[in-house]
């Protein structure tokens, strides 16, 4: 935008006044003509008369300039105006259509100022509040929560409304300015159909879990009847009698130990309420590691290091976790393999560590990623059941359980239980 110097017009009227006191003087000796001889008074009025009309022109020229310096400032002004009333209108355009994408907005959007009160909301806002009894705008926020709101304790990451719909909230402060941005969306819908996917799943697992247990009872099962079946032989000599029977009772430990470990898969839970010593959990284990029937290619070493340690843990479910490894390493292989377990402390005395090592063909990496996910196994009579459920004993017992193993160098499994700091009377009393 051009604007006119107020300096220059002072400069240019006083060069006017100054040539207009030029010409009065010029013009002053007229009246002593009769002082002079008519010649030199002609010659004056002439030389006075030229002066007026260079004056004249240098005005009228001075006209036009200025004549034409308003037309260019008008022109000029003419189109800043333009342009600022076409800027104006596409702001409002603008700002009309934010305010219609504003309400058309599926999440509900509450502003408000530095004092806790709302300054707009849109109509999706309105709809997921609508327990608030008066108006929205101008109301404060901290009493909107209060009419609006019912927290549960199965919210999670969102929030329960007086009506039962879920929303989940998020804020954010304005820029530039004092106050917040309120975005709320309805999770309801999508929580539904969260639940739904996970009971979806679970009985998806539980079908899984029925018919790998109906194949994997099926065949000692089988053998079970089939050693039953010789029993009942009245001709049977007695050491043929003691084999069958040592066969049949191997079978149905196996079934018993599958239908432990389903259950613990299923129900998840499990009490470890027990207090005891390591040396005594050595003593289960080993009490149950002579009575099982190994195949003559697995060698079972059992060493304890801290016999006076305690913790609290379920025995039985223990001592099924750490066979379940064993079990897992001898059906590695069809070769010679030796399984060393050991029973260890941290060296800040705050674990038990219970480490099972066998030297058979270990696993690869892509292996060794998926072999702790349920139903995931490499065996044909398999139930991918046996490291879930021992992860499962031992997470039970707040503790932890890590797997090693590389492809020909054999696998370590090593379970981790938090251990009771007692006095000597308490040990005692363990005992």
């Amino acid at each position: 935008m051009t604007v006119i110097d107020p300096q220059r017009n002072l400069d240019l009227q006083g060069g006017v006044l100054a040539e207009s006191l030029s010409l009065m003087e010029a013009l002053s000796p007229i009246g002593s003509m009769h002082e002079s001889s008519a010649p030199a008074e002609l010659a004056g009025l002439h030389k006075t008369f030229e002066l007026f009309g260079q004056m004249s022109q240098q005005l009228s020229q001075s006209y036009l300039m200025l004549e034409d310096r308003v037309k260019h400032l008008s022109s000029q002004l003419e189109k800043q105006t333009a342009e600022r009333l076409k800027e104006l209108a596409e702001k409002e355009q603008l700002a009309e259509r934010l305010s219609s994408l504003l309400d058309l907005l599926p999440g509900g959007v509450v502003v408000i100022n530095e004092d806790g009160l709302i300054e707009q909301c849109n109509p999706a806002a309105r709809e997921l509040l609508d327990a608030f009894s008066g108006e929205l705008v101008g109301s404060r926020w901290v009493d909107v929560i209060r009419s609006c709101f019912r927290p549960r304790q199965d919210d999670g990451h969102e929030v329960s409304t007086v009506g039962g719909s879920r929303l989940s909230i998020s804020t954010r402060s304005l820029e530039n300015q004092p106050g917040q941005i309120v975005l709320l969306t309805d999770q309801t819908e999508t929580r539904h159909l969260q639940e739904e996917v996970s009971r979806n799943e679970r009985l998806s697992a539980m079908g899984k879990m029925v018919a790998s247990l109906a194949h994997q009872i099926r065949t000692p099962l089988s053998a079970a009847m089939l050693f039953g079946g010789h029993l009942k032989n009245p001709g049977l000599e007695d050491t043929k009698r003691v084999a069958i029977a040592q066969r049949l009772m191997s079978r149905l430990s196996h079934l018993e130990q599958q239908v432990r470990d389903m259950l613990i898969f299923a129900k998840g839970d499990l009490k470890t309420a027990e207090l005891i010593q390591v040396r005594e959990f050595c003593l289960s284990l080993q009490d149950a590691i002579t009575a099982h029937d190994w195949p003559e290619t697995v060698d079972v070493e059992l060493r304890n290091q801290c016999p006076e340690e305690a913790f609290y843990c379920n025995s039985e479910a223990l001592v099924g976790a750490v066979l379940n490894l064993v079990e897992n390493a001898a059906q590695a292989t069809s070769h010679k393999i030796s399984v060393q377990i050991s029973l260890t402390q941290s060296r800040d005395k705050a674990w038990f560590i219970c480490s099972v090592k066998d030297d058979g063909p270990g696993m690869n990496k892509k292996t060794l990623s998926k072999v702790m996910e349920p139903f995931f196994t490499t065996k044909s009579q398999g139930t991918g059941l046996g490291l879930a459920v021992v992860k499962a004993v031992v997470s039970a017992h707040g503790g932890e359980f890590t797997l090693a193993s590389e492809e020909g160098d054999g696998t370590e499994a090593i379970l981790k239980i938090p251990l009771v700091q007692l006095t000597s009377a308490e040990i005692e009393g363990v005992e």
